[in-house]
């Protein structure tokens, strides 16, 4: 992606449980932090806007409850 990118994923039927979304950089480090809030089951879209940053690969984690989903993006400039 170069430079937004929409982050897409689907929180399942556990209510009232927090969800957190946060990238992090190749080094582990968190670049962003996208969503931390209890949502209703449904799925999400979030826009990253990565203007700031440097080429590299980097990594969004997606929490909900006892569900954890990582994906991997390049961000090519």
């Amino acid at each position: 992606f170069n430079p937004i990118t929409t982050i897409r994923f689907e929180v399942g039927n556990h209510i009232n449980q927090n969800t957190i979304v946060n990238v992090y950089d190749i080094n582990g480090r968190i670049v962003a932090k996208l969503l931390d809030k209890v949502v209703n089951p449904g799925t999400y879209e979030l826009q990253w806007d990565a203007k700031n940053l440097s080429s590299g690969i980097y990594f969004t984690e997606v929490i909900h409850g006892q569900v954890r989903q990582t994906q991997k993006m390049i961000l090519l400039k």
